[in-house]
């Protein structure tokens, strides 16, 4: 065999656009060979070979090339193979070309093996999808191995892309598919507009709605040789497919779209029991009262598909009752339905162990006892047309440690209450005299009617921009300066600085743009309406202004091909607008 990295040793393409060699999601976990970009300062790996199975001790990992030719991960103290090509031929090459591909070719140059044939959760420019190959999630954000969603052609019809979900592979029959593109209609799909571009990435779906359709695309070579920023599709361990492109002025990535756009949609994200809560989106995941998640370790790592469990002793311990959830939607449960009063529907279901809980309408008196899992869990409290409510099957016990803990966080809540109220009062003639000062209806009339933007403080917003130092540039109602949130996300702020705050423009940019996601507007992600400040926070754009482009030297002109993109482009947006 012969040895291509042992140990931290790594390989790199022509160009050091990416790298092959073993990593380690975390402490705890094992050594993976895989693949990342190596000009980026925090790695993001986007194929893994031994997924499956990681090596124990980084100094005995290797990637040979055994004697027939495969590549695999070894551990050479053990002459265990962890992981193998399927595909070989004696005097075989390895090669990791520039778009990511790792590739083992003959001594003729003929492809033997090439990891965009098996990828793992990310879809690169140049790699195609076909009727046999997927995409599959990561378990955890720590664990590499094969998770529950899959990207793929849906079948039989292969005329649109589709997430899945499978209790067991990603390759089982009983796959349940709970997201598509809608169909390819000779330009792009239907249900995702947002993969149109045609000036910085080309489609190209072959031979759709037959068994043989592959879909991929490729990168469009830009003006004086520029290379289009780094992209990458990824299917994320909580089931969104999400495109990320990478800002080489901000190092950071900046996600352009994201489907479902609601976590809340995607199948059992939450498990048997678990409720989903799309405001939380670092972990939207919750146990219901007298529930606990069943594999606490799994998950505090934001894998949630084993949900949650009673406390206490299993049904038919005795002394059971029920705990009110309210108005939910659920999927995957047997229902048994008959008329009767709420007493009588919990009377039939503790007479039944299998009863897990039941579903009752006191207007209509009609009852549902519910046996199996209880699976995609959503609250609809809110939905005040929905008279069913769910009553969940608990032990007493636990019932009684909720009403203690409500009923010490209610005293506590007491007490600080009565030593604010003094506070407060000291402070209300403050308070209103900066009232009158402000405009009358703020920001809560702003959110009422856009409920998907963000609110931002004044400091917060002070600080992403560092005391908005850089200018970028400057419009009619205000200048435009950059700025990273938080969460690493480079973003454009836009203050306002007409008197006033230029209140009647700044309501109707956020009330207009704020509603709209097209791909040719630039996204409003939030706005801040504190006292006189009014700011609008949008994604912010690497390439910069589209005037620094038409306004440029005579060495830099744009080509009609690309000034006609520009104008279809803006004329795309501002029909939107007019709609």
């Amino acid at each position: 065999s012969h040895v291509i990295i042992r140990g931290n040793a790594t390989i790199s393409s022509e160009n050091n656009t990416f790298r092959l060699g073993f990593f380690a999601p975390n402490d705890e976990s094992g050594w993976y060979l895989g693949i990342c970009y190596a000009s980026i300062p925090v790695p993001v790996y986007v194929w893994v070979g031994n997924r499956e199975k990681p090596i124990a001790n980084l100094t005995s990992a290797a990637a040979e090339i055994t004697e027939d030719g495969k590549l695999a991960v070894v551990d050479q103290d053990s002459r265990t193979i962890f992981w193998e090509t399927s595909n070989a031929e004696e005097g075989a090459d390895l090669e990791l070309l520039e778009q990511g591909d790792l590739i083992l070719s003959s001594s003729d140059g003929a492809i033997v093996w090439r990891s965009f044939d098996f990828p793992t959760d990310t879809w690169l420019p140049g790699m195609n999808l076909t009727a046999g190959k997927m995409l599959t999630s990561w378990k955890s954000t720590v664990d590499p191995s094969p998770g529950r969603y899959s990207l793929r052609l849906d079948p039989p019809d292969y005329g649109e892309i589709a997430l899945f979900y499978s209790e067991e592979d990603s390759t089982s029959p009983n796959s349940s598919n709970y997201w598509t593109t809608g169909n390819w209609n000779g330009n792009a799909f239907a249900g995702v507009p947002q993969m149109t571009i045609p000036y910085i990435y080309r489609f190209e779906f072959v031979d759709p709605f037959t068994p043989m359709a592959t879909f991929g695309y490729t990168e469009v070579p830009l003006e004086r040789g520029l290379k289009p920023p780094f992209t990458r599709f990824v299917i994320n361990h909580m089931g969104q497919l999400k495109q990320f492109t990478w800002s080489q002025q901000s190092e950071v990535w900046n996600m352009f779209w994201s489907q479902p756009e609601y976590v809340c949609r995607v199948y059992n994200l939450c498990g048997d029991l678990g409720v989903c809560n799309g405001n939380k989106l670092s972990s939207p995941c919750q146990c219901l009262n007298g529930f606990r998640p069943n594999n606490s370790v799994s998950w505090e790592k934001q894998d949630f598909s084993e949900g949650c469990l009673r406390e206490g002793d299993k049904i038919c311990g005795g002394g059971d009752t029920f705990e009110e959830v309210g108005a939910v939607s659920f999927d995957k449960t047997t229902v048994v339905s008959f008329s009767g009063s709420r007493r009588e529907c919990e009377s039939s279901c503790l007479k039944n162990c299998s009863c897990i809980g039941l579903f009752h309408n006191p207007n209509t008196n009609v009852c549902k006892n519910l046996y199996g899992a209880l699976l995609n869990l959503r609250n609809l409290t809110s939905d005040t047309t929905i008279q069913d409510k769910l009553y969940v099957r608990v032990q007493t016990s636990s019932r009684k440690k909720t009403k203690k803990t409500k009923l010490l966080i209610g005293m506590i809540c007491g007490g600080i209450f009565v030593i604010v109220i003094v506070g407060a009062t000291n402070l209300y003639l403050l308070l209103r005299r900066r009232r009158n000062r402000r405009k009358n209806g703020g920001e809560e009339d702003i959110v009422f009617q856009v409920t998907n933007l963000r609110v931002f403080s004044y400091k917060e917003l002070h600080s992403a921009t560092k005391g908005f130092s850089v200018k970028l540039g400057h419009g009619g109602f205000g200048a435009v300066f950059q700025g990273v949130l938080s969460d690493s996300c480079s973003v454009a702020v836009k203050r306002l600085e007409r008197p006033g705050g230029g209140e009647k423009e700044f309501r109707a940019e956020v009330c207009t743009i704020g509603n709209i996601q097209h791909v040719n507007l630039v996204r409003l992600r939030g706005f801040c309406s504190e006292n006189s400040h009014r700011l609008l926070v949008y994604d912010y754009m690497a390439n910069g202004s589209l005037s620094s482009y038409l306004r440029q030297g005579c060495e830099n002109v744009l080509s009609w091909d690309v000034r006609f993109q520009i104008a279809l482009g803006t004329a795309r947006g501002i029909a939107s607008l007019h709609e």
